[in-house]
């Protein structure tokens, strides 16, 4: 490698850190920085898209989303769905764990929001 060349890349990369550490975003500026989704712009699974897609029961529509049809898909979910019931994720610990369940049979906790499909 050429002297200039290494030179080059040199001045190319203490340039861009120089410029990053003189930047500073106002909290505005960070906040529309931010690539997290905001709650309220999600629906809830109820009244999603794919949940009325999937319910139309159209192979066509669920083939171009998920490149399956509704046969395959739910083969896919009888394997998917026991897991599903059976474990849950913990928020505070990030834990996969076991559902635990109540005297009755019933799952431990509230109900879930969204369901195995």
């Amino acid at each position: 490698m050429s002297l200039e060349l290494i030179t080059y890349y040199y001045c190319l990369l203490s340039d861009d850190e120089e410029e990053e550490e003189s930047v500073q975003l106002s909290p505005e500026d960070r906040r529309r920085r931010d690539r997290r989704t905001p709650r309220i712009a999600l629906r809830k699974y109820s009244q999603s898209a794919f949940r009325y897609m999937f319910g139309s029961g159209d192979d066509q529509a669920l083939l171009n989303c998920c490149g399956v049809d509704h046969k395959v898909f739910r083969d896919m979910l009888s394997f998917f769905e026991p897991v599903f019931n059976k474990y849950m994720f913990n928020d505070r610990t990030g834990e996969i764990r076991v559902r635990q369940r109540t005297r009755t049979g019933l799952p431990k906790g509230r109900q879930r929001e969204i369901d195995s499909v």
